[in-house]
């Protein structure tokens, strides 16, 4: 799996043990929504690196204006 596919808790083991230390001080019934929006993050990351390796990878078209 690449980088870009890996949550961001596999790749930083201090973003691992924030998200350990957040579930913690959550009650149980915040914990859902933490990790409803915890995964809807990681999705917009990911859709954000995909669109921008996209960019990187699509041709700048120049415009010229006629004068």
């Amino acid at each position: 799996m690449s980088n870009q596919m890996m949550p961001s808790a596999q790749l930083d083991p201090v973003y691992a043990q924030v998200v350990e230390r957040m579930k913690v001080l959550y009650h149980a019934d915040h914990q859902e929504r933490f990790l409803s929006i915890q995964a809807e993050t990681e999705m917009l990351l990911h859709q954000l690196r995909a669109r921008k390796a996209a960019l990187s990878e699509t041709p700048v078209l120049e415009v010229y204006s006629q004068s």
